[in-house]
């Protein structure tokens, strides 16, 4: 099964970020023996995963050099991995196919979906197949079920049905994957900020009597989940216990848990509910 897999993915290059998930699933692909090489983007991406394995640099923006490098090292496969700060136009070193690529597409880009969308046809029209972390690394995704110990009352989880309701229907808009909620109210919505930030923001917004806020992440409507998935790790859990917020609700099957058994070890700790829906 796992000979088939090798096959149909061929040599796989992994452009990675920051973060965990790049480690979990190139460690993955090293138990399963599948052919890969790393390939870091300069300025972005985490030196110590990329310089651990057979590798390559670029620069944002040089899409022509990338393309070439993909193809000079047999790649069949692509997979994104680990977060990408969304970058200035003004720091990109574009080359001639990136500057061409900017000029006659990214006009037409109205948020990260339509970004998402033109960057994996640039890699479909260049004859590389792009897959998902999680077709490498089943595992990370969330199953439906409360991951921790809390005993979570039946007005938080009233609370948890109107939220996920809320968030569902602005995702329609391609905003963010997040919303803190409070007490029946929307406190805050991730926007280019980013969900850490998002929480962050929030702590001077909520009430300081009652019940805690929470944090809701989903899966947005018509997002690629080959390249874009909600994810949560530790870091979550440390900035929602700085935030005072009570847990996080994901979204099952959808959503990435880097380090799985040690976020759910460190919410407990802080008695803050994993909830996945």
């Amino acid at each position: 099964m796992q000979d088939n897999k090798a096959e149909e993915l061929g040599k796989i290059a992994f452009i990675v970020g920051t973060g965990g998930l790049a480690e979990q699933v190139i460690s993955t692909a090293k138990i399963n023996n599948l052919d890969f090489i790393v390939a870091g983007i300069n300025g972005f991406s985490d030196k110590s995963i990329v310089n651990s394995h057979k590798h390559f640099w670029f620069y944002m923006g040089q899409v022509g050099d990338l393309i070439e490098k993909l193809k000079q090292n047999n790649i069949k496969s692509v997979v994104l991995a680990g977060a990408i700060k969304r970058p200035s136009l003004w720091a990109l070193k574009l080359d001639n196919v990136g500057h061409k690529l900017l000029k006659e597409q990214f006009s037409k880009a109205k948020g990260d979906n339509s970004l998402l969308t033109l960057v994996i046809k640039t890699f479909e029209d260049n004859g590389f197949k792009v897959v998902s972390p999680q077709q490498i690394a089943p595992n990370i995704l969330s199953d439906r079920k409360i991951y921790t110990k809390n005993n979570i009352s039946e007005e938080y989880l009233e609370e948890i049905k109107e939220a996920v309701d809320i968030a569902r229907k602005i995702s329609v808009f391609d905003i963010g994957q997040s919303l803190v909620y409070q007490q029946n109210m929307v406190v805050a919505v991730e926007a280019v900020e980013g969900t850490s930030n998002m929480i962050l923001r929030s702590k001077k917004l909520l009430k300081k009597h009652g019940r805690k806020g929470f944090l809701v992440k989903l899966k947005k409507l018509n997002q690629d989940v080959r390249v874009d998935l909600p994810t949560i790790g530790e870091n979550t859990i440390k900035n929602l216990h700085k935030a005072g917020l009570a847990g996080v609700v994901i979204d099952a099957g959808n959503t990435i848990i880097l380090n799985e058994e040690q976020t759910i070890k460190l919410a407990n700790k802080h008695n803050i509910f994993v909830i996945s829906i």
